[in-house]
C-alpha cells in the first residue's frame, strides 16, 4: 500500500495531514454528525497529546489536552475542528497569551504560552462552546531544557551516520539518551547539516530578566555588549576551510528573520531559494528501526526547485544519503517528539512516500559564490566561518575578522533584517536557525556542509551604543545634497530611469562596510577622501547599500539606502 505522509509549511497548510485512508481510521466520526454539537474536534496522530472529554454544563463541552508521555506537553500542536454540514467555527479564543492561527481549511495550529496553563475556547455557529484545558508546556525539545528545538540535515555524506553513537554529525549522544549540549556549551563531536537548507534550531527560551536585571532566558539585543556582539557560534572551521552557514533568528519560532552577513546584499547572494530533494531509493523509508543506513545508490541524491543537480556520493560514506524517516521523521527520545519539526517550521516539507520516493523540500538564502572553503571570503555573519579556539562567550569584533580569526562566529541581533532585505530591530529572540548556506559539492570531500559545535550568550561590557561621523553625499546635484540617515533605518532614494548617480561616502570610524565590503581604508572625513559608488536603475529595478560604521568597542551603526526608479 502506498504510505505518504505529508509535512507542509505552515504557511500553506498545517503538517501532519495522513492518507485518506488514514484520516478516516484516525477520525471515523468526521464522516457523519458531530459526536458532540456540530463541530468534531480532534487533534491528529503523531502529536504525543489527545483530547480526553471531562463533561458538559448544558451546550458548553469540557476536554483536557492530555500528554501521551510522562515529563512531556509540547508548546505546539495541531487541532482539526470539522462542522458539520451547514454550520461553521464563529470564533477561538485562548487565555493567558496562547495563540491559535488558521492555516488551511479546518486545520489550526496551538501555540502555547510558556510558563502557565491556558484554555482555548471554540464556538460554533450553532451555538455550542468548546473548552480545552491545556498545561503548561513542559520538557524536551518544547522548552529551553534541552536547547534543541529542531534538527533535520540535507542530503549528506554523514546523514544516516554514527546515530547508535554519538558520533560525528549526529544530534544524539551515545545511546540516544540525550541530545548534544549546544546552548551555552561546545559539544565535543558536533552535527553536520549536509546540502543546502539543511539546519539545526537552538533554543535558548523564553526571554526573561531577574529583579536585578540579568538575563535568565532568550538572548537579548543589547547595546552595551562589546562591539554589539549577542551570542557566537562555533563550527568545526579552520583557516583555509569554512562551510558557511547562514543563520536565522526567531522570538516566537513562527515569524524568522534572516541574518544579514556581510555577503547578504551580493550579487550572487540568492533570496528566497528553495531545493526540493528526492529519496533515490523510496522503500528505505518504510522502515522504522531507528540507526538504519540503508540502501547505497551510486547515482546521488537528485534536486529540483530553484535550479537542479545532484548531490553526488562518494566512496568514504557508503549508505543512503537522504534523510530516512526513522532516523529523523520519528521519536528517537520519546519526551523530545521527532526533531524535523517540519510540521510547524516555515522553511522545510517534507513528505514521506515509499513507492515513488520521499521529498524534502529546504529553503533560505543561497550564498551563489560559495564554491569553495576560502575563510577569507565571509567576514561577519555566518557560523562555521572561523576557527573556535577556546570557545567562550567573550567576543572578538566581527569586524576586523580575517581568515586567520579564532573565536568562532559573534552574531548581532542588529543585523536582522526583514523578507526585503530592510534592517528590524528585534529587543530579543528565543530561536536560532543555523543552516547550510551553500549549494557545492566539494570533490572527493564531498558537500560543503556547515557544521554546528556549540553557542554561547555573549558576556562583557563594551563601549555602548552607536556613535557615527556619516555623511553620504549626492555628488550629482549642485551643491550636494546630504541623504538624511539614522541608525537602524532604511532611506528610500528615488533615481530616474537611465540615471547615473554618483555618492560618496564620509566617515572617520574605524571600520566602514558598504554592503559586507570594508572600505575603511579609503572612507575618510573629507571630501578628498570619501568613498564613491555610481548607481544607476532601469524600469522596476531597486538596489540597496547597506553601510555600517563601527568604532572601537561601541554598538555598530547600520543603516540601509533603498534606491528605487522613480
Amino acid at each position: 500500500m502506498l504510505m505518504t505522509e505529508k509535512r507542509k509549511n505552515v504557511s500553506k497548510t498545517l503538517a501532519l495531514l495522513l492518507a485518506l485512508a488514514m484520516l478516516l481510521a484516525f477520525f471515523p466520526a468526521m464522516a457523519s454528525a458531530a459526536t458532540y454539537g456540530d463541530l468534531e474536534v480532534s487533534i491528529p496522530s503523531g502529536e504525543n497529546v489527545s483530547l480526553t472529554y471531562v463533561g458538559s454544563s448544558g451546550t458548553t463541552y469540557t476536554f483536557n489536552v492530555t500528554s501521551e508521555i510522562a515529563g512531556y506537553y509540547p508548546s505546539v500542536f495541531s487541532l482539526q475542528i470539522a462542522p458539520d454540514s451547514g454550520h461553521s467555527v464563529s470564533g477561538i479564543t485562548a487565555t493567558n497569551g496562547t495563540v491559535v492561527t488558521l492555516y488551511e481549511g479546518t486545520y489550526y495550529l496551538a501555540t502555547l504560552a510558556e510558563g502557565t496553563t491556558s484554555t482555548i475556547t471554540i464556538t460554533s455557529s450553532g451555538g455550542y462552546t468548546y473548552a480545552l484545558n491545556c498545561s503548561q508546556p513542559d520538557g524536551g525539545s518544547t522548552g529551553s531544557d534541552s536547547g534543541i528545538y529542531a534538527f533535520l540535515p540535507a542530503p549528506g555524506q554523514f546523514v544516516n551516520e554514527g546515530l547508535t553513537s554519538g558520533g560525528w554529525g549526529t544530534i544524539y549522544t551515545t545511546g540516544q539518551t540525550a541530545v548534544k549540549d549546544l546552548v551555552d556549551s561546545k559539544a565535543t563531536t558536533g552535527v553536520s547539516l549536509g546540502f543546502f537548507g539543511g539546519y539545526v534550531v537552538l533554543d535558548y527560551g523564553t526571554p526573561t530578566k531577574d529583579a536585578g536585571g540579568n538575563v535568565t532566558g532568550g538572548i537579548y539585543n543589547d547595546s552595551t555588549n562589546p562591539y554589539g556582539v549577542d551570542f557566537i557560534l562555533y563550527g568545526n572551521a579552520f583557516s583555509g576551510n569554512s562551510e558557511p552557514g547562514c543563520v536565522q533568528v526567531s522570538k516566537d519560532g513562527v515569524n524568522w528573520y534572516d541574518i544579514a552577513g556581510s555577503k547578504y546584499y551580493d550579487s550572487d547572494t540568492v533570496k528566497n531559494y528553495y531545493l526540493t530533494y528526492t529519496n533515490p531509493t523510496p522503500a528505505d523509508d518504510g522502515d522504522y528501526s531507528y540507526g538504519r543506513t540503508q540502501t547505497t545508490y551510486t547515482g546521488g541524491v537528485s534536486y529540483t526547485g530553484s535550479s537542479s543537480g545532484t548531490v553526488t556520493y562518494n566512496s568514504y560514506h557508503n549508505h543512503s544519503w537522504f534523510p530516512l524517516y526513522c532516523n529523523y521523521f520519528t521519536p528517537v527520545i520519546q519526551s523530545l517528539g521527532a526533531l524535523d519539526k517540519t510540521s510547524v517550521l516555515p522553511f522545510a516539507d517534507y513528505t514521506r512516500d515509499t513507492t515513488n520516493g520521499s521529498t524534502l523540500t529546504l529553503r533560505g538564502v543561497m550564498l551563489g559564490d560559495a564554491t569553495n572553503t576560502q575563510t577569507g571570503n565571509y567576514t561577519f555573519g555566518y557560523c562555521d566561518v572561523h576557527a573556535n579556539g577556546s570557545a567562550t562567550s567573550t567576543a572578538y569584533n566581527p569586524y576586523t575578522a580575517t581568515a586567520s580569526t579564532t573565536g568562532g562566529d559573534p552574531i548581532d541581533i542588529s543585523w536582522a533584517v526583514n523578507s526585503s532585505g530592510e534592517p528590524v530591530f528585534l529587543d530579543s529572540i528565543r530561536f536560532i536557525r543555523v543552516y547550510t548556506g551553500a549549494k557545492y559539492m566539494n570533490g572527493v570531500f564531498g558537500e560543503i556542509s556547515t557544521e554546528v559545535c556549540g553557542s554561547y550568550r555573549a558576556t562583557g561590557t563594551g563601549g555602548g551604543a552607536a556613535t557615527t561621523d556619516l555623511v553620504v553625499k549626492d555628488c550629482d546635484v549642485t551643491p550636494y545634497t546630504v541623504v538624511s540617515t539614522s541608525n537602524m533605518s532604511t532611506q528610500t532614494i528615488n533615481i530616474s530611469d537611465g540615471e547615473t548617480h554618483s555618492y560618496s561616502i564620509l566617515s572617520a570610524e574605524t571600520k566602514v562596510f558598504l554592503n559586507g565590503t570594508d572600505i575603511s581604508s579609503v572612507c575618510g572625513n573629507t571630501d578628498d577622501d570619501a568613498y564613491y559608488f555610481d548607481v544607476t536603475l532601469t524600469s522596476g529595478q531597486t538596489e540597496y547599500y547597506q553601510i555600517i560604521t563601527q568604532n572601537g568597542t561601541e554598538s555598530p551603526y547600520i543603516t540601509l539606502l533603498k534606491f528605487v526608479r522613480s
